[in-house]
Parts: structure tokens; C-alpha cells; sequence
């Protein structure tokens, strides 16, 4: 996981960050509320597909867009794919609308709070992983770290007896305070990749 940051050195990385705040301000104050809401619903439907499709499950934007009208595929398969694509939209409205945890959104508490928003949206078959070379089957529990070695794709994420170590070190790595302000803009996309 190490390093949790970039280097203090990179001063390059503060001023595209600057820039970008600058940037993001000067678009938001032109954008109607109307649109900005359109903005964001559409965000959400393309975030919920690359999500769904960094994990292997290929969820078309317009197969979303049905599931968010109430059309849902006859297809068993696609329905839970687009069940799933609802649940990560519904978190994240949760999130933009300001209804998540109070606290600093890169601890474990939040985390968690987000695995168990989201796996309680999920259809009951899909809270279970298949180990593809033993066969065995794990319950996946909202907000619950796994108990169990899992192969997700071709991805092999830590073991789970690694985790707690793993994430106590995330904590103490992203705490804020005491990060400064451009250090907790840094952390986003730390996070993100480490999560990854």
C-alpha cells in the first residue's frame, strides 16, 4: 500500500490541483440548477457502468437508463446487473444530496458505511462469492470486512486476515485533521487507488 501519499515534493501535483479547483468553481457557476441536476444524474449512470465494468459486468448506459425508469430486463442475469447499477447510483445520490456520515469520508467507518448502503441494495444472489478454484461460496455481509480468501475476475485482493492491518494503516495514513487542506484533496485520488 506504501506510499499512502505523494511525496511533499510534488509541487506540480499541488498546482494541477489548484487549477483544477479553479476550473470546477468557474464551470459550477455557470451551470443552471436544472442542468447541474441533469448533470449529475447522467454522472451517476456513466460512474455506475465503468464501476460495474472495471469488475467484469458490462452494464450499457441504456440498460441503466431502463432500470431507472422501472423497465427491468426479463433476463435474470441483466436484472441483477442492473439492480446493481441501481444500487451504486442510489449511494451515490446519498452521498451528493449530503445523507452520508458526517465524518471524513477516507476512514473505514466510512467505507463501511458504504459497502453495507450498497450491499443492502443488492439482490439477495448477488451477496455471495464463488471462489473459482475451490468452489467454495462466502456470504458477502453489508459493512462486514470478508472472513474468507476471495478471487474477484483476475483480481486476488489481500487475504482476509491481512485486512485489519491494511486498513488500520489506511486510517492513520488519511486522517485529517491534521492533512492540510491540498493534502486532503491529494488523499481523493490516493484513496481511490489504494482501494483498487
Amino acid at each position: 500500500m506504501e506510499p499512502m501519499l505523494p511525496e511533499e515534493a510534488a509541487i506540480g501535483l499541488e498546482e494541477r490541483a489548484i487549477t483544477f479547483i479553479a476550473e470546477a468553481d468557474r464551470l459550477a457557476e455557470r451551470i443552471l440548477p436544472e442542468l447541474r441536476k441533469s448533470v449529475g444524474d447522467l454522472i451517476r449512470t456513466v460512474n455506475s457502468h465503468y464501476s460495474n465494468l472495471i469488475e467484469g459486468r458490462d452494464t450499457p448506459p441504456r440498460d441503466i437508463d431502463r432500470a431507472l425508469a422501472g423497465d427491468f430486463s426479463s433476463e435474470p442475469h441483466l436484472r441483477d446487473l442492473q439492480k446493481e447499477a441501481l444500487a451504486h447510483i442510489r449511494v451515490q445520490r446519498l452521498i451528493d444530496e449530503g445523507r452520508d456520515p458526517a465524518n471524513w469520508p477516507a476512514t473505514t467507518s466510512y467505507a463501511r458505511w458504504l459497502h453495507e448502503q450498497f450491499c443492502e441494495r443488492l439482490p439477495e444472489d448477488m451477496l455471495e462469492v464463488r471462489h473459482p478454484a475451490t468452489g467454495q461460496s462466502h456470504a458477502v455481509v453489508p459493512g462486514q470486512l470478508r472472513r474468507a480468501d476471495v478471487i474477484i475476475g483476475r483480481h486476488v485482493p489481500p487475504r482476509h486476515a491481512d485486512l485489519p492491518r491494511f486498513l488500520t494503516r489506511f486510517d492513520k495514513a488519511y486522517a485529517s485533521p491534521p492533512l492540510s487542506r491540498m493534502r486532503q484533496i491529494q488523499v481523493v485520488g490516493a484513496v481511490h487507488h489504494r482501494f483498487l
